[in-house]
């Protein structure tokens, strides 16, 4: 596969577009690209966020930061909530089962970081997740 910053951002798509919890889908969308608003929940959007560049002569590595946003509607709380937090054991333990991302990436590098709670996507109002995660990539 080759090395870029989209097909990163797919492959990490993909991780979310297979994964089960309880034999259920993870997530009902996870665009290559995000929309301007999204009507299935959950939804998964990943993209860049920023990215540490050092070029070097015939080569460049960088390490660029991803942010995957697993998004629940609020409607039911209490439900969506108990949902949410669900997927963060299945989704770390894919990523850590191929730290190549499908060989888009030369590998995850260092901590991926998790946050849960509040998200808005297009003016609407959401919770669930927000895992950082660094992907390395070396090329000439």
């Amino acid at each position: 596969m080759t090395q870029t910053l989209a097909a990163a951002i797919a492959a990490i798509q993909d991780v979310w577009l297979s994964l089960q919890v309880a034999g259920q889908p993870a997530v009902k969308a996870a665009p290559a690209q995000p929309t301007e608003s999204m009507t299935q929940f959950p939804f998964v959007v990943t993209y860049p966020a920023r990215a540490r560049v050092t070029p070097m002569a015939g080569w460049t590595k960088s390490v660029v930061t991803l942010y995957t946003e697993f998004h629940m509607g609020r409607n039911i709380l209490p439900r969506n909530v108990e949902v949410a937090i669900a997927y963060y054991e299945p989704f770390l333990d894919a990523l850590r089962a191929d730290i190549t991302l499908g060989g888009s990436v030369d590998a995850i590098a260092g901590d991926i970081r998790a946050e849960f709670g509040y998200l808005e996507w297009a003016g609407e109002k959401h919770v669930g997740w927000r895992f950082e995660i660094d992907v390395k990539q070396q090329g000439g």
